[in-house]
């Protein structure tokens, strides 16, 4: 039963998917954008990044790291709590 949910999960994007064509997928950042320039056109912003990423791929890795630390810190705190449990036991 587990196996096949996480297939059916995995699957689920594929059924709504543009009919092959790439998806353009937006943030929060592109669509605060977008509200300024219809709420104030003549709008500049005061500040600009130290550093931008070269491209979508760069953005999926920092992503995807940032999840990974996330994933360790996360893992080890559990290891660490439930390894102090057992030592004091019950």
């Amino acid at each position: 039963m587990g196996l096949a949910a996480w297939i059916l999960l995995a699957a689920a994007p594929a059924a709504w998917a543009d009919g092959g064509e790439a998806v353009e997928l937006k943030g929060s950042d592109d669509r605060a954008a977008e509200a300024v320039a219809e709420i104030a056109p003549g709008y500049r912003p005061w500040a600009q990044p130290l550093w931008e990423p070269g491209g979508m791929f760069s953005e999926e890795l920092i992503f995807t790291l940032q999840a990974a630390t996330g994933a360790l810190v996360l893992g080890y705190l559990a290891g660490f709590l439930r390894g102090k449990t057992r030592r004091e036991g019950p």
